[in-house]
């Protein structure tokens, strides 16, 4: 079986078009040609194996021929024909499936295809980014997602996300102690110093103005998506402080934008405010400590000025609807949560540093309702 995929890779594919896999259906035909192939073997998840470990092979000595920079099209676009069957078929080894994604990471610096389905659906994404993903819609998109990232939380793979200096990429197994980067060029660092190192739930978003995948999950209001990202460890606060067009203008983060949306909803009297900003301000409170933005950027305060008293309860303003409607919890608002809250994000930091989100919940003495709680399933 190795032999045969191999002679398809080296022979077959190497004198097709260079441009034969740009398209997502010749890609689609070299995924169902090739599941063909597995489908033969004996032990087919050893046949998934082999096909992707072929396919590595082929991307791998096609750069190194070209001085270590990859030639991109059919050379590259052949790891992503390798992605959709590891996922169909369920792959579960770890080794293969982090040494494709560290092979995607060391040509694009980034992994935004594999995010861009689950974020955008599957129809418009060619006109931002010019790529059309290769899953059937956004539910399987965000189950592919899921399983990426699994593999890169068992795996422990972070790197160094490129800046202006232009760095190469950097892969580390064991960053208990590493530092999260959301698109921003950090100081220089001493001599001998460890890099800063990025998890693949964070690294951010190159077509996006560098945004992390939470900050655009949070912009296009997809609550799932953003569930899924914070179980694996994303920054809940992701996008805060960000340079936007080289202007000295803050990108407030997803939880602010949320609560000054629905706010200005409220005073402007909408009847039913928006749902999905709403699910979306739920679900990132849930790893939240609080919820609380600056009294001076509030832009509708002045047009509905709120009581004295909704000031003194809830310290910076917010639109009392909201907590009438139960989407923000007074006790989260600008003051100390409640215990069961601060307990859930003390373990959930504890459990980031350790490499264990969000598996290693099911490993604590903890019963079920409890574990669901901690893994962000309940509120």
């Amino acid at each position: 079986m190795e032999v045969v995929l191999d002679c398809f890779f080296d022979d077959v594919l190497s004198s097709m078009d260079r441009s034969c896999l740009s398209v997502r259906h010749k890609r689609r035909e070299m995924i169902d040609y090739l599941g063909t192939l597995i489908m033969s073997c004996e032990d087919e998840k050893e046949g998934c194996r082999l096909a992707v470990m072929s396919a590595l092979r082929y991307h791998d000595v096609h750069r190194r021929s070209n001085g270590s920079v990859c030639l991109m099209g059919k050379y590259h676009d052949v790891l992503y024909v390798a992605a959709k069957i590891c996922f169909d078929r369920c792959l579960e080894d770890c080794t293969v499936v982090a040494g494709l994604l560290d092979s995607i990471f060391s040509c694009e610096k980034t992994f935004e295809r594999l995010f861009i389905g689950s974020i955008f659906g599957t129809k418009v994404t060619h006109l931002i980014c010019g790529w059309k993903t290769d899953f059937a819609d956004g539910e399987e998109s965000l189950r592919a997602l899921g399983y990426f990232l699994s593999h890169a939380a068992k795996m422990k793979l972070s790197y160094v996300v490129p800046g202006p200096s232009g760095r190469i990429e950097s892969r580390c197994c064991a960053g208990a102690s590493e530092s999260r980067r959301w698109g921003k060029e950090a100081a220089t660092p001493p001599p001998g110093a460890k890099p800063s190192l990025t998890r693949l739930v964070d690294v951010p978003m190159q077509a996006y103005e560098g945004s992390p995948p939470l900050y655009v999950a949070s912009l296009m209001e997809r609550p799932k998506v953003l569930l899924l990202l914070l179980r694996f460890g994303a920054e809940s606060d992701g996008g805060r402080g960000r340079t936007v067009d080289r202007e000295e203008r803050r990108a407030h983060s997803p939880l602010e934008s949320h609560v000054r949306k629905l706010s200005a909803a409220a005073s402007a009297g909408v009847r039913v405010l928006p749902i999905d900003s709403a699910s979306c301000l739920r679900v990132l409170m849930r790893a939240s400590t609080r919820v609380a933005i600056p009294a001076n950027e509030v832009e509708w305060e002045a047009q509905d000025p709120l009581p004295i008293r909704w000031r003194k309860t809830c310290g910076t303003p917010v639109h009392p609807r909201l907590f009438r409607d139960g989407i923000i919890l007074p006790s989260r608002w600008n003051r100390p949560a409640e215990l069961k809250h601060l307990c859930r994000c003390a373990i959930r930091t504890a459990l980031w540093n350790n490499w264990e989100l969000p598996y290693g919940i099911r490993k604590l003495p903890l019963p079920n309702r409890l574990m669901n709680y901690v893994d962000l399933l309940d509120d």
